[in-house]
Parts: C-alpha cells; sequence; structure tokens
C-alpha cells in the first residue's frame, strides 16, 4: 500500500510539488492510500471488490479488538480516532488528517501523538461478499476469499513535528539520542514507470509498466528495474560530532502470477531471472520498499511464443 501527500496542510515546510511525493505526513495533511492486489489473472481493481475502509490506531489489526461490523464513519477531530471508524473508498482511499492533541502534560506529547492505521477488508468475486467478511474477522471464522489489510502511516519529519508543535506553544525538547533524526527530512517515494528485459543474455529493451512482451518459449528472461537519482533520498545528520551522508535503503521483492521453472532474484541490482518453460502466459511483478516505508510497483504481462 503506497502512501501520498497529495495536500500539504498548516504545518511543515513547503512541499516541492516538482519533487516525487512523500510518504511521511503531518497533521491536517491529505493523504491518498493506494494499495496494489494482484492475483493469477492480473492486477486487481480494489473499486470492483466493494471494499470497507477504515481508521484506527497505530497498534494494528485494530478490528479485533472491537465488533467490525459496527463500525462507525469517522470524524477525525485529532490523528488518531478514539475508536475504529470506517470511511468511504474505493480503489483507494483519501483522508485528511487530524489535529494534534494537546495534553496538559508535555512529557506525553509525543505518546499520544502518533499517526493513524488506515485498512481496508473485502472479498475477493469468489468470496462470501464484504459484509461477511468483517463479521469472520469478529467471530474469528474462516477469512477465505476474503481481503484484508493495514498500513500505519509514518509521522514526520520529526523537524516538522516539533515544530509544529511549537506553533501550538509546547516547548519540545528531544533527547540527545534523538537529535541525529532531527536532520532528516520528510521521505519521498521511489517509482517503478519502466522495467529492462533481457532474453537469453541479450541486450536489455525497455518497457513501460505493464505492457505486454512476447518472449519465446524456453527463454531465460532477466526482468530489472534501474532506480533513479529521484527514487533515492539522501541526506546529512550530525553523528558524534561527524556530519555523515546517508542515502535510502532500496529493496525490490519479485512475484509471478503462477508458478514458473525458474525464478531467481538478484536482491542487488534489483532483477529477477525467470525461465519461460511453459506456454501459459505470466506476469512478473516487482514491489520496491525503501528502509522509510515508501513503496512503489510496477509489472509486466509476459506472452510465451
Amino acid at each position: 500500500m503506497r502512501v501520498e501527500v497529495i495536500e500539504q496542510g498548516p504545518y511543515g515546510l513547503t512541499l516541492d510539488p516538482e519533487a516525487p511525493t512523500v510518504n511521511e505526513a503531518l497533521p491536517r495533511d491529505t493523504v491518498v492510500a493506494i494499495p496494489h492486489i494482484a492475483g493469477p489473472q492480473g492486477v486487481l481493481d480494489l473499486a470492483t471488490l466493494d471494499p470497507q475502509w477504515y481508521v484506527c490506531d497505530d497498534a494494528g489489526s485494530c478490528l479485533l479488538r472491537i465488533e467490525p461490523a459496527a463500525l462507525e464513519p469517522c470524524e477525525l477531530e485529532f490523528l488518531v480516532p478514539d475508536v475504529p471508524c470506517t470511511m468511504d473508498g474505493g480503489a483507494r482511499l483519501e483522508l485528511t488528517l487530524g489535529d494534534f492533541f494537546m495534553a496538559d502534560e508535555p512529557d506525553a506529547i509525543f505518546s499520544i501523538n502518533r499517526a493513524p492505521t488506515v485498512g481496508f477488508v473485502a472479498s475477493t468475486d469468489e468470496g462470501p461478499g464484504t459484509e461477511t467478511c468483517l463479521r469472520n474477522i469478529g467471530e474469528r471464522e474462516s477469512l477465505a476469499g476474503c481481503l484484508w489489510m493495514e498500513r500505519t502511516l509514518a509521522l514526520g519529519s520529526l523537524q516538522e513535528v516539533v515544530d509544529g508543535l511549537a506553533l501550538l506553544g509546547y516547548d519540545v525538547e528531544v533527547s540527545e539520542s534523538l537529535e541525529p533524526l532531527l536532520g532528516i527530512p520528510r521521505n519521498h517515494n521511489p517509482s517503478v514507470l519502466t522495467l529492462e528485459v533481457s532474453i537469453d543474455g541479450g541486450a536489455p529493451t525497455e518497457y513501460a509498466v505493464g505492457e505486454t512482451v512476447t518472449v519465446p518459449q524456453g527463454a531465460s528472461v532477466r526482468v530489472a528495474w534501474v532506480p533513479t537519482e529521484r527514487d533515492i533520498d539522501r541526506y546529512e545528520v550530525m553523528l558524534d560530532g561527524d556530519l555523515i551522508e546517508i542515502e535510502d535503503r532500496l529493496e525490490g521483492r519479485w512475484f509471478s502470477s503462477r508458478e514458473v521453472a525458474t525464478f531467481e532474484e538478484d536482491l542487488i541490482d534489483h532483477a529477477v531471472t525467470w525461465s519461460a518453460d511453459f506456454p501459459d502466459p505470466v506476469t512478473v511483478h516487482i514491489v520496491v520498499r525503501d528502509d522509510r516505508r515508501a513503496e512503489a510497483w510496477g509489472w509486466l504481462e509476459f506472452e510465451v511464443d
């Protein structure tokens, strides 16, 4: 599930509209949560599956603590709702986060101002229906044919959170151990727009995500994602008196829509090599994540001739 800030609220440094979107949000920002769902038949459109979206605190699996079928609509006054609540959404969820929660005890500011968790429950075409899936969660019954996904949003950057609280009159002291984190800016999302395909060791050809590629039966097919400078955040932090340059660590994991005879991932070069031994079509997906919870994905359809 990819998270993007699409409209900035009253807090934080002004976001550059020409830069990639950020996945770290501040109170009153408007964000969009976009899931990627794939099955044997390819990429699924969540909107056709009648999903029920919800928002809750950051503990995870919050539907196990309430009666999911009785969820009420959200009123997001503060960052984290008091109880899990529902929101309208189809293929994606758009929501405006609540504001900071003011506390009488300054030491409690960070513990109560947490990022919320967003999630959805849906039924596949072969499943029992979304309402039944929700009821089965509450009754601890089988979730066969159901989809259930959650993602805790990332709040940040830390410096902008501190500055936002200062605007509200709080004098926030950051511990010495957390001071290096103040130099880390908001994290940007990577993108997967094209993938490179090499057949039997030949020169790579670039294809746009979602294209169909025809390969000979029996061929060895290498698919690779090549990150660009825009995909990698670089920043400097002060640590023990030294200025250190840090960059995001990107990881690409590969998946195929059906079993293939060979499927060897090269995690360093963000590539996978698979063998087209069978005539059936196959979809190859990559999910890219960095170490600060940003996410992107891409896929190619392969016809075996």
